[in-house]
């Protein structure tokens, strides 16, 4: 009764403890849901109260400039030019406005004598339009202005004869101090762009006339070849698998993708989402947002002091146990994978190569250095078919190289470098790269930058307490394995039977009826294989 109770406790423990467990992962599920649609209802509800406020502050805007319009003395030829830049003026600091300007039906301006007739907002206004102009960089000033134009009726009377135009330039910060009412979070703020990607509205000031993300992105030239290459992928229904090093390597290939998705650069396909698969990756990128502050540099920190994360966007995804990795091969929609190792010889990353070299609509992206011998060198290299987990896999896949997000400095960084010491150094060593780029940097240096430079193969010996060499190594070209794949597997065989040989010979004095059984079972492997 005792043996009977107990298993009835402990079945009825297994079941409350998967019940639990069921209910919350449920619960978690309802609330990543749950917060998802909150904070898209949320932006909703914040765009469209900006557009009210705005909307708002327009139209008050626009019935000064259409009640200016209407003052009879602005129109009238007998009143004199002081008397109307007074009444303009006074309109100007009763409303807040920066400035004003009266337009005579020919587009010159009564106030500086400048020609306005090629303005949108004047040609507007003449057809009797009241015309709020796109934010636009003022010619005059330089600065971001809006221009709300109004006709000029003749007598004063709306709906007679158009005699000119009035404008009025709103505050600077009149969309800036919008946005800065805007409240997010603690560390997140509001700010608005155009159509064409430009800042018009931020609480940074510097950033309004001279930001633009798309402009931006368009202009970096590994940008737009990275782009391209999502694009096309992602037109064929395939996936852009990245190897990638967990550290460094993976959070800049972030920022860029983070660019390229707010400059909004693969058409079709802006909402892709983006895998990293690696636990080391996953570790290091959260790091790097804990301490955004020493990690960053450059245009990345300025986003880190504006509030943004410049390694996080929508559509990021982080996969750090072995089943979030394997479910990612099953999810059909295109998307880009980045895993580790870089040079593809461990990891996951093989895993990803298996399920889709052989997919001719994917794109086996390579973003740094290939070493001789590896197996990413070997597919760059052009290679048919390669062994991944005991499998023959065909190489079907498009295979691209970037070469402009190499994590090293490339030649010219390096001569920038060197060029920056004071004190020329007495040896400069070239260790690191292929023999023959390492000795083509050699000459570089010697006759462009006058430096004593040498490129030691590996094993020389130098002192540098005094200056001498005392060994020098000899070239050792790297030897491609003997042994293919296919072989090594046969060793594994071989070393089976073996094992089997040893355990056969064990047998002796074993019971004859074992024996015998032990006998068939090998028996009938070898008629299986024969």
């Amino acid at each position: 009764m005792k043996s009977i109770r107990k298993k009835i406790t402990v079945c009825l423990m297994a079941t409350v403890l998967i019940a639990l467990i069921a209910v919350g992962a449920s619960s978690i599920a309802l609330n990543y849901r749950s917060t998802i649609a909150t904070v898209g209802q949320m932006m909703s509800e914040t765009a469209v109260l900006a557009a009210e406020r705005i909307e708002q502050e327009l139209t008050a805007y626009k019935n000064v400039a259409m009640d200016t319009g209407c003052i009879s003395q602005l129109s009238d030829g007998t009143v004199s030019l002081d008397e109307k830049r007074a009444i303009m003026d006074e309109r100007v600091s009763m409303h807040g406005f920066q400035r004003s300007n009266l337009i005579g039906s020919d587009g010159i301006s009564l106030f500086d004598g400048k020609d306005y007739s090629d303005r949108e907002y004047v040609k507007q206004a003449l057809q009797g339009n009241v015309y709020v102009s796109e934010p636009l960089i003022s010619k005059i000033t330089g600065e971001l202005s809006i221009m709300v134009a109004a006709p000029l009726y003749a007598g004063g009377n709306q709906g007679s004869r158009i005699v000119g135009v009035v404008y009025f330039v709103p505050p600077e910060t009149f969309l800036n101090n919008i946005v800065s009412s805007i409240k997010v979070s603690e560390h997140s703020r509001a700010y608005m762009i155009n159509k064409s990607g430009d800042t018009i509205a931020d609480v940074t000031l510097e950033t309004i006339t001279t930001q633009n993300v798309e402009r931006d992105a368009q202009s970096d030239k590994s940008l737009k070849e990275l782009a391209a290459i999502l694009k096309e992928t992602f037109d064929r229904g395939g996936n852009v698998v990245i190897p990638s090093f967990a550290v460094g390597r993976t959070q800049e290939l972030l920022y860029f993708l983070r660019k390229i998705k707010v400059g909004q650069l693969v058409k079709g396909h802006e909402d892709f989402p983006v895998y990293v698969d690696s636990p080391l990756a996953v570790d290091a990128t959260e790091i790097f947002q804990e301490n955004r502050m020493e990690c960053f540099a450059g245009d990345a920190l300025e986003m880190v002091r504006e509030g943004i994360n410049p390694i996080s966007f929508a559509g990021l995804k982080l996969a750090i146990t072995s089943d979030e990795s394997r479910e990612i091969n099953f999810m059909e929609t295109p998307k880009v994978i980045i895993s580790a190792s870089g040079m593809c010889d461990a990891g996951r990353i093989r895993h990803h190569l298996k399920h889709n070299l052989w997919r001719p609509e994917c794109t086996i992206l390579f973003v740094g250095y290939q070493a001789v011998g590896t197996l990413g060198r070997m597919i760059v290299d052009g290679i048919d078919e390669v062994r991944l987990f005991g499998e023959s896999i065909q190489v079907r896949a498009q295979i691209k190289k970037l070469a402009g997000m190499s994590g090293h400095a490339d030649k010219n960084g390096l001569l920038h470098w060197i060029s920056g010491f004071e004190e020329k150094p007495r040896k400069v060593f070239v260790v690191h790269g292929e023999d023959s780029v390492c000795n083509n940097f050699v000459e570089c240096l010697k006759v462009e930058q006058g430096q004593n430079a040498y490129a030691p193969y590996s094993g020389t010996v130098f002192n540098l307490l005094t200056g001498k060499l005392e060994y020098e190594g000899v070239p050792m070209p790297v030897k491609k394995k003997a042994k293919s794949v296919a072989s090594s597997v046969y060793a594994r065989l071989l070393a089976a039977a073996q094992r089997l040989l040893a355990l056969v010979k064990k047998c002796d004095g074993m019971a004859n009826k074992d024996m015998g059984k032990f006998a068939d079972q090998i028996n009938s492997l070898c008629d299986k294989w024969q």
